[in-house]
Parts: C-alpha cells; structure tokens; sequence
C-alpha cells in the first residue's frame, strides 16, 4: 500500500514540476496568443451600453434609453454594482399595467440575473427587439422600477 501511495506521488510530482517547465520555457505561447486575439475579436464585435442610475432610485421619473450601434453583433446592457447582492429583471411593455392591475401572480421576467459584490452587472440584450421595457433593479443601496427604451 504505500508503494502505491510513493508511486502516485512520483507521478503527480513529475507531472507537475513538467507542467511549470512547460510554462517557464513559454512553449504555450501561441495557445496564448490565440486566445487573446479571441478576446479582441468579441471586443470589435460587442456594444456594452452602460447604465447610470441615480442614487435615490425608486420611482419612475428616471428613464432609459439606450441606442444600439448597428455595427456591433451582440449588445450588452451594464448596470452599476450596488452591493454584497445585487438582482436585474427585465419585463415587455406590459409588465407596469399588469402590477397594477393584478398583484397576486407571478409575471415571469424576459431575463434576470442575480449578481454578488465581485461579479459585473451584464445582460445580454442582442435578442431584445427595438422598443419599451421595464427594469427592476434590487440592490443592497439602490433599487426601484424604471423604464427602458431601446433603439
């Protein structure tokens, strides 16, 4: 038994110390490169649109509108980071008159995301046809319902 134990020892010290040799002489490099030139490429191909909201949020007077550029392929929405938790849900146009009208169900949000204090606030809104949304935004110091428009 402990032969077996020395054995596997052997095995996963070679394998390790191989593996730092390997990275020491840089003979991952092209790997390296690739992936950064990746990197780049969604950065030429992405529109992040950030949204500021302002300290105090919690009725509808503040309103969002965010113009999409035509020359981007994917389109993300990037909300501020409020806390040790941070929750988006993004509803159609008709989510503020179904609150209204009727509490008692559940209205099932386009997309949500739930976020902690070290994640960024990003949501993928590519899919999202040009028109009205509503957003609600609950944070650990910030938080309300607002209006999105998008173009």
């Amino acid at each position: 038994m402990k032969r077996k134990i020395l054995i596997i020892s052997i095995i996963i010290l070679i394998v390790g110390v191989g593996y730092c040799i390997y990275d020491f002489f840089d003979f991952a490099n092209g790997m390296k490169q690739d992936k950064v030139g990746n990197i780049n490429w969604l950065k030429d191909i992405t529109g992040i649109y950030y949204v500021d909201l302002p300290v105090g949020l919690d009725t509808l007077e503040f309103k969002a509108t965010v113009t999409r550029n035509k020359t981007k392929k994917i389109h993300k929405l990037k909300f501020p980071n409020g806390g040790t938790g941070t929750s988006v849900y993004i509803y159609d146009s008709t989510y503020l008159q179904k609150i209204q009208n009727n509490t008692i169900t559940k209205i099932e949000p386009l997309t949500h995301g739930d976020f902690n204090h070290n994640q960024e606030v990003l949501f993928d809104i590519t899919y999202l046809t040009n028109g009205k949304y509503y957003v609600h935004y609950l944070s650990c110091n910030l938080g309300g319902i607002f209006p999105l428009t998008l173009k």
